[in-house]
C-alpha cells in the first residue's frame, strides 16, 4: 500500500461506503470495518491512555502499516466520520469508550531518582518456543549471550535443532555461525539463568503457568536480576504480585516473528523501579527495537486495538460469509494483510484466548467474542498452526452438508 496516500485511502473507502448520502444501518461490511477499528483507537487517545502518536506508532510497528489510526482518521472530515458512523452503526460501545486506562507508568510514584544508563550482558529466556528462538536471534545478533531454561532435554534439543535451521537460512558461513551457537547455553531448568541480568520469560499465553515461572525466577534470580513477561493481554501487575520483589517485573511484549518484528511494547506497572524500566528498555534498544511505553492494562495498545478488529471482521463474515472478499477489501483499504489471514497467522485460540481476557478485563459488549470464532475454535479451526482455514470451514459448516460442525448459520 506504500504507492497510496492516506488520503487516497481515506477518499476511497468513503467512495465505496458513499458516505455523503444517509440511509438505513447497513450490514456489516469492510467499511464498518474499518470505522469501528479508527474510532476504537480514537477512543483510546481520548481516554489519555495513549497519544495518537504512540498508538499510530505501535499500529505501524507490530502490524506493518503504512499509517496509523490517527493519521488515517486525520484525512477524514470529522463530520463526515460522525455521519459515517452513525450510518454504517459503528459507533463503538459508551462503556467501551469510557474505560478508565491507566497511562504508563513512566515515573513510578515516590521515586524520582534518575538512573544511569546501565548495560546488558547477558539475557536469559524461559521457553523454548517460536517466540523464544526469535528473541534469541535478536540478542545473538545484537552480540549479547543468551541462557535458554527448557522444560526437558528433548525440548532443548528441539530448540537448538530450530535456532540452527534459522542460523541457516540467514546464509552465513559455518564459522559465524559455530561463534554465534557458542554464545548460547540452553539447558533443562532455571539454574543457568542465576548469572543474567534480564530474564525474559515466554511460555504460554496462561496465567497460572507464568506466575509459576515468576515465582522459580524470583526465588533463584539475585535481586538485582529484571525479570520481563511477553505476555500479550495479561497485566503485569497480577503476574508480578506472585514474587516477593515486583519492583524488578516489567512487560516486555515482542511481536512474532521477534527476530524481525521492529516493535516491542513495554509495559511498566506502578511498582516497576526506574532501574528495572532503565534496563528493559536498554535491552529493548540493544535488540534494534523501537520501544513504545504501554499503561498496565489487558492488550496494551496493540492487541487492545488488533484483537476487537479481528473479532469485528468474524462479525462481517457472519453476513458475507466471504472471506477471500474481505481480506482483499481491507488489503485496499491499507491493510498490508487482510483480517482473516491475520487471525489464521496469529491463531485463532490465541485471539480467542485474548478477547476473553479483554472480556474478564473490562467487561463491555465490545469485548464479548464473536460466536463465530468461538465455533471455529470448538472445530479446530486454528489457522496455520494447523494447516485450517477459515474459508474451508465457511464452505462447509451449513446443517445439510456436515451436521458433525456447530452451523455458522445458527450463529
Amino acid at each position: 500500500m506504500t504507492s497510496y496516500s492516506a488520503s487516497d485511502i481515506a477518499d476511497r473507502i468513503e467512495g465505496a461506503a458513499g458516505v455523503s448520502s444517509p440511509g438505513q444501518p447497513q450490514p456489516p461490511g469492510a467499511e464498518w470495518l474499518y470505522l469501528r477499528y479508527l474510532n476504537r483507537a480514537h477512543a483510546m487517545a481520548v481516554s489519555r491512555y495513549a497519544d495518537s502518536a504512540s498508538i499510530d506508532s505501535a499500529m505501524r510497528g507490530a502490524c506493518r502499516l503504512t499509517f496509523g489510526p490517527a493519521q488515517l482518521r486525520a484525512h477524514h472530515d470529522r463530520d463526515v466520520l460522525a455521519r459515517w458512523s452513525k450510518n454504517l452503526d459503528a459507533e463503538i460501545d459508551g462503556n467501551a469508550r469510557n474505560r478508565s486506562y491507566s497511562a504508563p507508568n513512566t515515573h513510578p510514584a515516590g521515586d524520582d531518582e534518575q538512573v544511569e544508563p546501565m548495560s546488558v550482558r547477558s539475557v536469559g529466556i524461559v521457553g523454548t518456543g517460536i517466540m523464544a528462538t526469535g528473541i534469541t536471534q535478536t540478542y545473538l545478533a545484537a552480540g549479547i549471550d543468551v541462557s535458554v531454561a527448557s522444560r526437558s532435554t528433548e525440548s532443548s534439543a528441539k530448540f537448538s535443532a530450530n535456532l540452527d535451521r534459522a542460523l541457516t537460512r540467514q546464509r552465513i558461513d559455518d564459522n559465524t555461525r559455530a561463534a554465534i551457537t557458542d554464545r548460547v547455553h540452553v539447558a533443562e531448568g532455571y539454574g543457568h539463568l542465576r548469572t543474567c541480568d534480564l530474564v525474559i520469560e515466554c511460555v504460554a499465553e496462561n496465567f497460572t503457568t507464568k506466575t509459576a515461572v515468576f515465582c522459580a525466577l524470583d526465588r533463584l534470580c539475585p535481586s538485582t536480576t529484571v525479570l520481563a513477561t511477553t505476555t500479550s493481554s495479561l497485566q503485569i501487575c497480577d503476574i508480578a504480585a506472585f514474587t516477593d520483589t515486583p519492583t524488578r517485573v516489567i512487560g516486555m511484549h515482542f511481536f512474532n516473528p521477534a527476530n524481525t518484528m521492529p516493535l516491542i511494547e513495554l509495559i511498566a506497572t506502578h511498582k516497576s523501579a526506574p532501574r528495572t524500566i532503565t534496563i528493559a528498555e536498554n535491552a529493548a534498544k540493544l535488540a534494534g527495537k523501537e520501544v513504545v511505553r504501554c499503561g498496565d492494562r489487558p492488550g496494551f495498545i496493540v492487541n487492545a486495538l488488533l484483537i476487537p478488529y479481528l473479532n469485528d471482521a468474524l462479525r462481517v463474515l457472519r453476513t458475507t460469509r466471504n472471506a477471500p472478499d474481505l481480506d482483499c477489501t481491507m488489503r485496499r483499504f491499507g491493510f498490508p494483510m487482510g483480517p482473516v489471514a491475520l487471525l489464521e497467522l496469529i491463531g485463532l485460540d490465541v485471539a480467542l484466548t485474548i478477547q476473553h481476557t479483554l472480556k474478564a478485563a473490562f467487561g463491555d459488549d465490545e469485548s464479548v467474542p464473536d460466536p463465530l470464532l468461538a465455533a471455529l475454535v470448538e472445530n479446530n479451526i486454528l489457522g496455520r498452526k494447523n494447516r485450517t482455514t477459515v474459508a474451508e470451514f465457511l464452505a462447509a459448516a451449513t446443517p445439510a452438508t456436515d451436521v458433525s460442525r456447530r452451523s455458522v448459520n445458527s450463529l
